[in-house]
């Protein structure tokens, strides 16, 4: 998939996608994924940053800060992994695997948004203490 712009993103979106259970983990899963996607996607995030975003997400998650399960969750999906799969030429799959992880973080931030935004600002802010 050379050339995916978003390839990094592509296990968050696959498992905000996938959110899981109604377990704690998978609840915090859910969330620190998001807040990844809401990083890059929506405040223009560097990818380099986001190892140690998603240490602070996590974190706050075990600071006693638990994150509440987001319901409801997307009952459709414009696109998934079958399609990236299903592309001919390593280029359709790079464009793909972009419109794939966009599409998963617009439909939860369709339902969420200002939730998951406010996730993202107490995380980044943990970056540069």
């Amino acid at each position: 998939m050379g050339g995916a712009t978003l390839l990094p993103l592509l296990v968050d979106a696959y498992a905000a996608q996938h959110p899981g259970g109604n377990s704690a983990q998978a609840t915090q899963s859910v969330a620190v994924h998001l807040v990844v996607l809401e990083s890059v996607l929506g405040h223009g995030m560097p990818l380099d940053r986001l190892a140690p975003l998603r240490v602070a997400a996590v974190e706050m998650g075990r600071r006693g800060q638990a994150y509440p399960k987001l319901e409801p969750a997307p009952r459709s999906w414009e696109l998934t992994v079958v399609d990236i799969v299903g592309e001919d030429t390593e280029p359709e799959r790079a464009v793909t695997c972009d419109r794939y992880v966009r599409s998963v973080w617009e439909a939860w931030k369709g339902l969420h948004g200002p939730v998951v935004d406010g996730w993202q600002r107490a995380a980044a802010s943990q970056l540069d203490r």
